[in-house]
């Protein structure tokens, strides 16, 4: 199977800007980064999930976000394996 960098390269592109995004949007929704958000969540005596929601999804968009900006540097050098 051949495989084209610099279209593997647009695709995480594509995904870091839509990661990237979705920070943006928390980080304004709440007026805080995830770090202050998280520790706000965790002191407040009164759940709410909708906030625990954002809270978990923002975690995970920020873990992708970093697993994805190292991956078109890896792209560049050649270092990629592909599941078959």
């Amino acid at each position: 199977m051949k495989v084209n960098k610099n279209h593997i390269g647009q695709l995480l592109m594509a995904d870091k800007n839509r990661f990237l995004q979705q920070i943006r949007y928390f980080e304004k929704k709440y007026d805080q980064d995830l770090t202050e958000f998280k520790v706000k969540i965790e002191q407040d005596r009164n759940e709410n999930f909708e906030v625990w929601d954002d809270l978990i999804q923002r975690e995970a968009t920020s873990a992708c976000s970093s697993a994805t900006i190292q991956k078109p540097e890896k792209v560049k050098d050649g270092n990629i394996v592909l599941a078959q």
